[in-house]
């Protein structure tokens, strides 16, 4: 999938760890596209007259991610796959990841438009049913090892981002494919004897 950023001031908004990942090529300090965009300043509401430029940065990221699934009701299931990161660096106090709606055409709700469908078609035994884009908090009640926060109540908010698709096996495609030909080879056994 690809991942993009557009911000302002440092670069410590791409240091993200992503939150399931298994193995995963991805590299902050390597954008695929990286560029300043010369023709568009946003001011900052804290400094009058200074104008900073906004930095966007793509990335092409491949890899496995791992989740728990729910085999309830199997081979009826739905599976929701989820992807999702954090910063390493920046508390939410400092940065917060919102979705960009327009980049991504979706709807007021935060879903994908059904178009996404497309991506999802070369999966012969599932459905594509859903995306869904959310902004995330990651807390951290950790002291970090220092001494000066051991007798206290400390928590640490970092700014995330998650995805989550939902899809829909194709039961009776399964049914065809594994259960027919174990009844096949029943009727055979049956019918020798």
């Amino acid at each position: 999938f690809y991942l993009w950023m557009r911000y302002l001031w440092s670069d410590d908004a791409t240091d993200i760890a992503f939150t399931n990942a298994n193995n995963i090529s991805f590299d902050p300090t390597q954008p695929q596209t990286s560029q300043v965009v010369n023709d568009i300043t946003l001011p900052l509401s804290n400094q009058p007259g200074n104008d900073q430029l906004l930095h966007y940065r793509r990335y092409h990221i491949t890899g496995d991610f791992k989740t728990t699934y729910d085999f309830h009701e199997y081979p009826f299931d739905q599976q929701l796959l989820n992807i999702g990161f954090q910063n390493t660096h920046l508390t939410s106090e400092h940065l917060v990841y919102v979705i960009d709606t327009p980049g991504l055409g979706l709807k007021i709700d935060n879903t994908a438009p059904s178009s996404v469908a497309t991506a999802f078609q070369s999966l012969s035994s599932w459905t594509y049913l859903s995306v869904q884009y959310a902004s995330d908090t990651f807390s951290s009640r950790s002291t970090l090892g220092d001494p000066q926060l051991f007798d206290q109540h400390t928590r640490t908010d970092y700014s995330g981002l998650q995805v989550t698709m939902t899809i829909q096996r194709k039961a009776l495609a399964y049914l065809v494919s594994h259960l027919l030909p174990l009844i096949l080879l029943m009727l055979l056994v049956y019918a020798s004897l």
